[in-house]
């Protein structure tokens, strides 16, 4: 006699479902919702939250712009981790979160000049505090019109190297070498932006920057720092 067996009842794994998320395959589904590339979300988040401690340990005192520059960054990295969360479930939405990620870093951006005290007197560091002013409304206008992330990497590659072409000029890399040491890590971000590197699909490009990026902003807050008690101005 033939032994008849169960037919397997057990579920059929579920397809994988359509996103409009930056990476297709990296979600999560709960709550009803997608959510996509969490791993960015929580490391722009680990940075968002960093340089609101910093912004926070800023004093007004010195050259005043450090609480706005670190604040500003903040929200950009916020913004930055809502838009890759939500890109599936508020995917109209992505386009007003990219301009206001991009505003802010740029806004950021025109103060990095003065912040870092740049100009060997006080002629000088107007002369910088006009020219970074000027570039980050420029990119701002561009932002509004265009919303291109691409602007954000070429606003920051622009302003960075711009800085430590006075810091050299100056003979000032002693004073700076923390600054120099946060633009030393940023190249490294810039390659793995540029090539893509990714030990993981789950820990992509993105989030290894990411990573990379918390002790170049302690840096740079440690630079502010020297700046503001006189150590480099």
């Amino acid at each position: 006699m033939a032994i008849l067996r169960d037919a397997d009842h057990s579920p059929a794994p579920s397809p994988p479902i359509p996103t409009h998320c930056l990476s297709p395959d990296v979600y999560v589904h709960a709550l009803g919702r997608v959510w996509c590339e969490p791993t960015t979300f929580a490391t722009d988040l680990l940075l968002a939250l960093l340089l609101a401690v910093l912004a926070a340990r800023a004093r007004p005192d010195g050259n005043g712009g450090g609480r706005a520059y670190f604040a500003l960054l903040s929200v950009a990295f916020l913004v930055g981790g809502l838009r890759h969360l939500l890109h599936h479930e508020l995917l109209a939405l992505v386009p007003a979160l990219s301009r206001v990620q991009n505003v802010a870093s740029s806004l950021s951006l025109g103060l990095l000049g003065p912040v870092l005290a740049l100009g060997r007197d006080g002629r000088e560091r107007r002369v910088v505090a006009v020219a970074w002013g000027l570039l980050a409304a420029g990119f701002v206008v561009a932002h509004l019109v265009s919303g291109a992330f691409w602007l954000t990497i070429a606003h920051q590659s622009i302003a960075q190297l711009a800085a430590v072409a006075v810091v050299v000029a100056t003979g000032r890399a002693q004073d700076y070498r923390w600054f120099l040491g946060s633009i030393g890590l940023g190249l490294v971000c810039a390659v793995l932006f540029a090539t893509k590197a990714a030990p993981h699909p789950w820990f992509n490009h993105n989030d290894l920057a990411h990573l990379i990026m918390l002790p170049a902003f302690w840096l740079m807050g440690a630079q502010l720092a020297r700046v503001r008690t006189g150590g480099s101005a």
